[in-house]
């Protein structure tokens, strides 16, 4: 059962540019989180459906990572512990000309099963992420032309 829904998708697509460390995805006029009442077992399953692309230009190396967390603060890097999810990596590369350039993009789904929490509780989570190649361009796009950004809290058995 649906305890708490998040829908981000304004008309205007709005974009964060990731770092490499893990940060709140916001941006002006939109920030994706979920929100919901713990139920009485103290379980909740966090899903999360996003579009990542990472466009990196002469870069050494494969291997680009985007990394998702949750965190209850827009304001700080700090998350909640064990919710690090690696949910993108971009292991080739394309040549062209004397360039090398890597590009991906894709709708990534993943979601956390989090138990011992207080029943009854209303609680508030926000979408962290960050990048082995922060500051390269490598985005969570949503809205406008690009899929949603989902954030659905589920009750667990």
């Amino acid at each position: 059962m649906i305890a708490g829904y998040g829908y981000e998708d304004p008309s205007v697509s709005k974009t964060k540019t990731l770092g490499t460390n893990l940060s709140c995805v916001l941006v002006t006029g939109s920030t994706p989180s979920v929100s919901f009442t713990v139920p009485d077992n103290g379980k909740i399953i966090i899903q999360v459906q996003a579009y990542v692309l990472g466009e990196i230009e002469n870069e050494s190396g494969d291997n680009k990572q985007i990394t998702f967390a949750l965190s209850e603060s827009t304001t700080t890097s700090s998350h909640i512990a064990s919710t690090e999810r690696l949910v993108f990596q971009n292991d080739h590369q394309i040549q062209v000309g004397n360039t090398n350039l890597d590009w991906s993009a894709t709708v990534v789904t993943t979601e956390w099963l989090l138990t011992a929490l207080t029943p009854g509780a209303t609680n508030t989570y926000y979408l962290h992420a960050d990048s082995t190649n922060g500051g390269s361009n490598v985005f969570v796009k949503w809205g406008g032309v690009y899929p949603p950004l989902i954030m659905k809290a589920l009750t667990a058995p």
